[in-house]
């Protein structure tokens, strides 16, 4: 009876020791997946919004504003508190992304000064986030090598992100109504936040290329060995993920501009319009998607991302060609038109309602044929024209 007892309380005390040690254990573990997920929500909260940025977001205080000087001095300020080589970087991308906004909005409100006072201060931030990169140093163990890996594929991941908002801004400002001389100060401006933008990227790229030699002599890994590790350390904190959502966006809105502009090329077609140059160049815009399509699928993300950069630049490019090509057909019809009249009144000619309505038919049959001339052939009969009427005023 004694021994049963006894073997009962041995039972007890093993069940409540394993108990303890479990506890003990989920208790251990717990802060470990606790970061783990921090990491991946915040990994995942960047891929999340590549796919539905749209720079809608507020910018706050904008150049135009008297504020402004104190915004500005209240980053530097924050900045100026932030110790941390890579946290500084990690702040100066932060306020980069903000002067993306302040140039999209100081862009539509057609202010160009105070949009590039917005796009100056965007590439100074990214510059001195480029030179910053030099402070962060590797170490002689394979572990903490590794550590800083991982702050350089945070960054990459960061800068891929801020890359393609460029993008998304270039595609928001193709569609706006803007003057010759404004598009030409918005285009210039974004070419050169996207150049300090690609400058960052390939020192990243650089700082990689160190640490995969750095992983190799502390190591004594092969190359292939080293570029898994690598590859690992890309999908862990994002970098992959960013490239593959960067990609399917870019896919897919390259797809649905080509639409658009196929839709109005073919209505200037309709119209009478030369398209033949627009319709060459969606041909080799819908090749050129149908690679990325190809890389996307095979996992080469970055590729893709190559492979469709030129791709939506036909997106764009193609819209302002349609948008121009509309806009001379309304010019020459107007023109064309307004010589009639005036011919019509020279000649003494009563303009009713219904003489009226013959001359635009007129005007309607002459535009179609004027369209297929070539610019230099219309060139010489404009200046035929204008020869004949200022040569009949004389008289």
């Amino acid at each position: 009876m004694t021994n049963q007892r006894n073997e009962r309380r041995y039972m007890r005390m093993k069940t409540n020791v394993l108990a303890i040690a479990l506890i003990g254990l989920m208790l251990f573990a717990l802060p470990i997946v606790a970061a783990e997920e921090t990491l991946d929500a915040s990994a995942q909260a960047e891929v999340d919004s590549i796919a539905s940025d749209n720079l809608a977001a507020d910018p706050g205080v904008t150049p135009d504003s008297a504020m402004y000087g104190l915004k500005t001095g209240w980053e530097k300020l924050g900045l100026m508190f932030t110790f941390n080589q890579e946290k500084k970087a990690q702040k100066e991308l932060a306020l980069a992304e903000k002067k993306l906004l302040e140039v999209k909005k100081m862009a539509e409100k057609g202010n160009v000064k105070a949009m590039e006072r917005a796009q100056e201060r965007h590439d100074a931030l990214l510059e001195r986030a480029r030179l910053r990169l030099d402070s962060i140093q590797e170490d002689t163990e394979e572990s903490q090598v590794k550590i800083t890996a991982e702050k350089i594929v945070g960054l990459q991941r960061a800068i891929a992100a801020h890359e393609n908002r460029i993008e998304v801004l270039k595609d928001i400002l193709a569609e706006q109504n803007l003057s010759d001389e404004a598009r030409t100060a918005i285009e210039t401006a974004v070419a050169k936040m996207e150049n300090k933008t690609q400058a960052i990227e390939q020192k990243l790229e650089e700082r990689k290329d160190k640490i995969k030699t750095r992983l190799r002599a502390v190591t004594e890994k092969t190359d292939s060995e080293v570029s898994d590790d690598i590859t690992e350390i890309e999908d862990r904190e994002g970098l992959t993920a960013a490239k593959k959502a960067i990609a399917e966006r870019r896919i897919q809105n390259t797809e649905e501009a080509l639409i658009r502009v196929k839709a109005k090329v073919a209505e200037e077609k309709a119209a009478g319009t030369d398209v033949s140059s627009a319709e060459a160049s969606i041909a080799e815009a819908e090749k050129n998607l149908a690679d990325a399509k190809v890389l996307l699928a095979e996992g080469k993300y970055g590729e893709a991302i190559s492979a469709i950069k030129p791709v939506s630049n036909y997106g764009r490019n193609l819209s302002v060609v349609v948008q121009a090509m509309n806009q001379a057909r309304k010019e020459n019809r107007t023109e064309k038109v307004q010589e009639l009249v005036d011919k019509a009144k020279e000649d003494g000619l009563t303009l009713r309602e219904e003489v009226k309505q013959e001359v635009q038919e007129r005007a309607q049959e002459k535009q179609e044929a004027w369209n297929s001339l070539s610019s230099e052939t219309r060139e010489e009969i404009k200046t035929a024209i204008r020869t004949q009427i200022q040569s009949g005023k004389s008289e």
